[in-house]
């Protein structure tokens, strides 16, 4: 019986830790743009009126007109969404098993190893995605 009421304040938590990021989205105010980039691009050439294709300082990039560039930087962004909410569920999720585990060693282990994992894949799609656009801004 205390297992099975364990498991559903498990689910619970589950529930109540995913919904709160997304009501706090949801009702949030826009927040305003601010120029942060503006004292690194000092003497470069400002003039561009199409944003949809400039870099931070407003020079424009050869490389935006190409659909397939175009494509794999849309590709990029969607997997790296997806790996970054997919990191995010398992370390939530590790960190409530952690809790949870009552002192187990196995459990523990296992908790901690999930916790492990998600933060090196974190890692790992931060590096590739930096990888892939570093890339695709030198073609």
């Amino acid at each position: 019986m205390a297992d099975i009421v364990r498991q559903r304040l498990q689910s619970l938590l589950l529930a109540l830790t995913l919904l709160v990021p997304l009501t706090t989205f949801a009702l949030s105010a826009p927040a305003g743009a601010v120029d942060i980039f503006s004292p690194l691009c000092t003497g470069q050439n400002d003039t561009s009126t199409n944003a949809s294709n400039t870099d931070v300082c407003g020079t424009v990039s050869k490389n935006d007109g190409n659909p397939f560039i175009k494509a794999i930087r849309i590709g990029v962004t969607i997997v790296s969404l997806l790996t970054g909410i997919a990191a995010v569920v398992v370390l939530v999720v590790s960190g409530l098993n952690m809790i949870t585990s009552s002192g187990e060693p196995q459990a523990v282990a296992r908790a901690r190893k999930g916790i492990t994992f998600s933060l090196v894949g974190i890692a790992v799609a931060l590096v590739a995605v930096t990888l892939v656009n570093y890339v695709l801004n030198r073609l």
